[in-house]
């Protein structure tokens, strides 16, 4: 969910995107700005239905991002959202979009899990977005859809379950090295380090990951360090 609408992407079992047979992704858009909260409320009602319709008539379950907003808040810092986003968030309830999206799942009868949203633009993005060919939002919605996968349920409640976070690997099989060089290059990295190479100007993301982790090929020490957008190397 962001300022512009919710992005979604049908997960399968295997953790991977439903390429075939069935919708696979997309973007339900939205202009929340300037709207009373009632109508507001209905905007959000009627997008929360159609993706309630959506997992019901593929037999899937929903996931979502846990707005929990101290933790939301956490997320926002680490995966470097913008502004807009933040004045989004300000607007109405965090916890709107959530409570909406579990009526919907209960009247469907469709289960609804509720994730970490930590890191899922940046690793959704840097690690799916590409070999996908999708963006970012939906790159992230995928991202969210793996965490309901592999995460650990921890509670249960009515139609939502909470999961705890799965930690996915930093791996980059569509960036240029050989498995052996990706292995050495990554290891000791976390997502917070390839959160603040992208920096925050999504347009230039791609590239920065390409930069960034040709660094870390070409000099895998723990001394190196790659300003975000910069191929030079400067090292201590």
């Amino acid at each position: 969910m962001n300022a512009r609408g919710v992005a979604w992407a049908v997960v399968k079992p295997d953790g991977n995107r439903l390429r075939e047979g069935h919708p696979q992704s997309g973007f339900l858009g939205w202009d929340l700005k300037g709207l009373s909260d009632a109508v507001r409320k209905q905007v959000i009602g009627t997008t929360v239905a159609e993706l309630a319709r959506l997992g019901k008539r593929l037999g899937l379950a929903v996931a979502i991002e846990n707005l929990d907003f101290a933790t939301k808040k956490a997320g926002l810092r680490a995966d470097g959202i913008n502004k807009r986003y933040n004045e989004m968030l300000s607007t109405f309830a965090s916890s709107q979009f959530a409570e909406l999206m579990t009526r919907a799942c209960e009247k469907a009868h469709v289960r609804l899990y509720l994730v970490n949203p930590s890191y899922s633009s940046v690793g959704g993005f840097t690690k799916y977005g590409r070999p996908n060919r999708i963006g970012a939002d939906e790159s992230a919605a995928l991202w969210l859809g793996r965490q309901a996968l592999y995460g650990i349920p921890w509670k249960t409640v009515g139609a939502q379950c909470f999961v705890k976070r799965h930690n996915e690997r930093l791996v980059f099989s569509h960036l240029p090295a050989t498995p052996k060089q990706s292995k050495t290059a990554l290891a000791g990295a976390q997502w917070k380090d390839v959160a603040w190479a992208l920096g925050k100007n999504r347009q230039r993301w791609g590239e920065n990951l390409r930069n960034w982790f040709l660094c870390q090929v070409e000099t895998p020490s723990p001394q190196t360090v790659c300003e975000p957008g910069v191929a030079s190397l400067a090292t201590g």
